[in-house]
Parts: C-alpha cells; structure tokens; sequence
C-alpha cells in the first residue's frame, strides 16, 4: 500500500478553508497533518486532529513532512517556497507562482537542483465551462477562432479591509483574477506576440487595482480581450467568435461556492453540473442563426491533486509546470508595464 503523502499547509485564509482542505481530506492518497496559522482556535474549531504551528520554520523542521501547500499573501509565496525547496520539501503555491518573473526562475532551477516537486494551484483549469471550451475547440466546432473575449466581473463597489485590496506586492485584481484568465488563455492558445492593457483603480484611484481590459495579440488576425471589473456582474463570461459560428457563456462554476457551502462536499456532490448555466451555440447557415445549447463539462477540482499524488509517485510530468505558471507573471509584469507607458508592447516568442 502506498504510503499517504504528508501534507503541511501554510495560512488558513479563504485559499485553505475553501479549497485546498477540503480536496485535500476528501483524497486518500494525502493526509493533512500540520497547519501553520496565527488563529489556532480557528483551525481546530473545523479540524480538530491537525497539528497547529505558528511558523513556517517550525513547518519546515518535521521531518515527516513531504509537501507543503503555501497558501499566504502573494508577497510571501517566493520567500516561503523558496524556504521550502530548500529544505528537500515539494510544494504548491497558491496563485500567482510569485510577483515577478524573475522570482519564479529562481524558483525553478532551485527546484531542479534540489529534485523537488514544485507546482501552482492553477484550479481554474478545472473549471467546467473551460473544459467545455477546450472540448470545442479540440472538435473545431467554431472553425478558426476570431475573437474571444473573457470577463471576470464581480459587483463589488466598496473598498473591503483585507490584504487584496491593499498596496502591497502581489495585490489587485490583476494578480488576483488575471492570473486565472492569462493561465486559461496560454492553455487555449500559447503566448501572444503583443498586448495593450489599460489598468485602473477605480474605486480609489490609487493602488491596487480594480479595473482592467488588457488585448491580447495573435497571430492569424486573432484577438483576445480580458476584462475585469467590480461594478458589474451582468456580462457574459466568455464570448467566442468563429468561422463557423459563435459560443456565449455566462455565469461562474459552481465549485467554489459549493465548497464555500459545505467543506466536506464529496467529489461526486463538488463535480455535478447546473445546466442552468450551459452555453449557447450560434451557427450561421444561409442567413439563418440556428441556436444550440451545449451541455457543460463537469468541472473537476479534486484532479489537481490527483495528479500531484501522480507526479509524486508515479514521476508524472506536473499538470501545472512552474514554467507555465511563470509566463503568467511575465505577462502581468508586460501589462502594467504597458499600461504605464500607454503602449502596446511585443513580447517575447517565449518567457518562463
């Protein structure tokens, strides 16, 4: 019988209460024994088996250790998993991989050296209408894609009191839900050769940022258009235009806020589909729009680790590679810087 994967968690903010735990004790292949958090009371009020720390350095002394997830501040992923290689462990950032791209270079060679696992929690991947979108795209259903535009928007106008919403390294909406959005977008179409990005704090107008509608450009004539904003939640969350016709989705998977319900959903309860939330196809014939709905994909959450249980045992090339995860920095470092100068900027053929 192979031996569960001891696993130690750093924070117990919204990252580890809503998704890293609850896949983590609902897959058997890992077993959760150390926490580090501040709020032990907090943390054994819901587990009350886990071992409570209050530091990192006392995580990274238990031997028994095999991978740690780093769930703090984006300012602390570098540092901390940088702490953690270096002490033999794997690990799983929590995303953004770090907040700059040189950081996450560091990261990988470090990783290399020292034969350690080193990945990013890139969950959205695993979102159900992505995955309904990938299975479109793999049948050619819409021809050569066009256009595509995603937004990400939440009615969110007032200033809230948490690290997010502060001037801090990492912080903003960019790091936040861009590096969703740059990770789907690499995953469906590799790096753009040029990007505009117009970034805004538009709550305050001052950092860090609330607001952004970044172009993306491809070759082929191709597009791609991401938009994020906290003063509305009406749009369509992907539009998608072909040379054989159109896709529109709306709403979010329903994942999250299931876990955020009940933290011992199981895997099969987490996985089912509203179809409520289906998207339409649009097909041109003659002039004449035909409309289809197409069922949705599952989403799949608990796969990322059952995929970290691969790569660990089985040596398994990682699902999300820290070189994937790094292009997203690099193309939020091109975007603000473009949004500084104003400019479009051509990028590099590739950037880890």
């Amino acid at each position: 019988m192979t031996k569960k994967i001891n696993t130690g968690i750093i924070g117990y903010g919204m990252a580890s209460k809503v998704f890293h735990l609850p896949l983590l004790m609902e897959n058997k292949n890992f077993e959760v024994s150390t926490i580090v958090s501040s709020r032990p009371e907090d943390v054994l009020k819901d587990y009350p088996e886990v071992n409570v720390i209050d530091s990192v350095e006392a995580l990274l002394k238990i031997r028994e250790i095999d991978l740690v997830i780093n769930t703090s501040p984006n300012q602390f992923h570098y540092q901390f998993a940088k702490e953690t290689i270096l002490a033999g462990k794997s690990i799983i950032n929590e995303k953004p991989f770090v907040v700059n791209s040189n950081q996450g270079k560091e990261l990988i060679e470090l990783a290399k050296k020292k034969s350690v696992l080193l990945s990013v929690f890139h969950n959205r991947r695993l979102d159900g209408d992505f995955l309904t979108i990938k299975k479109l795209f793999s049948n050619q259903v819409l021809g050569t894609i066009k256009e595509f535009k995603f937004s990400w928007n939440r009615y969110r106008p007032e200033i809230r009191d948490r690290w997010r919403e502060k001037d801090l390294p990492g912080s903003g909406i960019l790091f936040d839900l861009g590096a969703h959005m740059y990770d789907q977008i690499i995953e469906l179409f590799g790096m753009p050769k040029a990007l505009f990005a117009d970034i805004q704090s538009q709550k305050r107008g001052t950092p860090p940022d609330d607001y952004f509608h970044i172009i993306l450009h491809y070759p082929n004539e191709l597009r791609v258009i991401l938009h994020s904003s906290s003063f509305s939640d009406i749009s369509p969350r992907y539009e998608i235009y072909g040379t054989k016709g159109n896709y529109i989705k709306y709403g979010v998977d329903e994942q999250e806020n299931k876990l955020k319900m009940n933290k011992h959903l199981s895997r099969e309860s987490l996985m089912t589909t509203n179809h409520q939330l289906d998207g339409t196809l649009f097909k041109y014939d003659s002039n004449q729009i035909n409309e289809e709905v197409i069922k949705g994909t599952s989403g799949n959450y608990p796969k990322f680790y059952d995929d970290i249980f691969e790569s660990i045992y089985k040596k398994k090339d990682v699902s999300v590679s820290p070189e994937s995860a790094n292009q997203v920095i690099y193309l939020i470092e091109k975007s603000l810087e473009s949004a500084e100068k104003g400019l479009l900027l051509e990028l590099e053929s590739s950037s880890n």
